[in-house]
């Protein structure tokens, strides 16, 4: 049944991962840091595929943190 529900914040150096339930209450976490890198003096970029990768990680993680299966999902979301 699809009781759960999943966060994903992308952030400056991290990433988090969160599963929650229908109520609001927070099942488990994940988090999973990435680079930032500076090209030129006054430049800052981050990779897009580094933040895949840490979600991928981060989400599965907290799958298992919560003793879930996918299937056990109803919706994700991203910030």
């Amino acid at each position: 049944m699809k009781n759960y529900l999943i966060g994903i914040d992308i952030g400056t150096q991290s990433l988090r991962a969160g599963i929650f339930d229908f109520s609001g209450q927070a099942v488990a976490f994940s988090s999973k840091d990435y680079d930032t890198y500076h090209p030129q003096v006054g430049w800052a970029e981050q990779d897009a595929e580094d933040w895949w990768e840490c979600a991928k990680i981060c989400t599965r993680k907290a799958l298992q943190k919560a003793g879930i299966s996918p299937e056990d999902i109803a919706g994700i979301s991203y910030d």
